[in-house]
């Protein structure tokens, strides 16, 4: 159930930022909604009323409010799934931006969220899930994952956005780039190193291409017209 209950969670921010409605279908009748605290709008909402009652509440305060969600991780034992959440909007009577950001925790039940509770800290959601080490190890191995996949896109933007300021990295010896690498200039450094090195390489794969051919032209001898 892990990953159809991640798609569940995909689809209603979709469904929600499509609509402005929490599509009923993916939650449990009996859902519980616990926001942050510092919220206007703390809650608890119960049941499909407490829904509607959460949506009414969100855009008497909020025009043009949308979701995004970032960092999911599933936890498949508990039927859980953690993801940080940013809402992004303009405050009705005041015009001034909003982008606030916050972690969920979304429990299932035969397929559905049954219980949802947000937290401004998300150290304290990864403690009220009682999954401290454990979630924060699968949220590393999901950066180191993005890293992986920006590196093979060649997004040195995109991997810069998952390294610390005092980030440190020494490639193996037999790499384009001696040294250590440190910080985001060192970053853009090494991957400049890459680049020219991963060029250099295909000029010589070009090089020994055509050596290559020239040798299997002279071991053929003249060509035989005849053939």
């Amino acid at each position: 159930m892990s990953q159809e209950n991640v798609e569940v969670v995909r689809a209603t921010v979709t469904m929600f930022n499509r609509s402005g409605f929490l599509p009923e279908k993916l939650f449990d009748p009996e859902i519980e909604l616990f926001k942050i605290r510092e919220s206007p709008l703390p809650g608890p909402y119960r049941g499909y009323a407490g829904l509607l009652e959460w949506r009414q509440g969100v855009f008497e305060v909020i025009d043009e409010g949308r979701f995004e969600i970032d960092d999911v991780i599933d936890v498949d034992e508990s039927d859980l799934v953690i993801y940080k959440n940013r809402l992004l909007g303009r405050a009705r009577h005041t015009g001034i931006e909003i982008d606030i950001s916050w972690t969920n925790l979304n429990w299932f039940r035969e397929g559905r969220i049954y219980r949802s509770e947000s937290f401004t800290s998300h150290a304290e959601a990864l403690k009220a899930a009682g999954l401290e080490g454990q979630a924060m190890s699968r949220a590393n191995v999901e950066i180191a994952k993005r890293g992986v996949d920006a590196f093979n896109r060649r997004d040195v933007d995109g991997w810069a956005d998952l390294i610390t300021s005092d980030f440190e990295h020494y490639p193996a010896i037999d790499r384009p780039v001696e040294g250590g690498l440190y910080g985001l200039d060192g970053t853009y450094q090494g991957a400049t190193g890459f680049e020219r090195a991963e060029a250099q390489r295909r000029r010589l794969q070009a090089a020994n291409l055509q050596a290559s051919v020239r040798q299997e032209w002279a071991t053929a001898g003249p060509y035989d017209s005849a053939l």
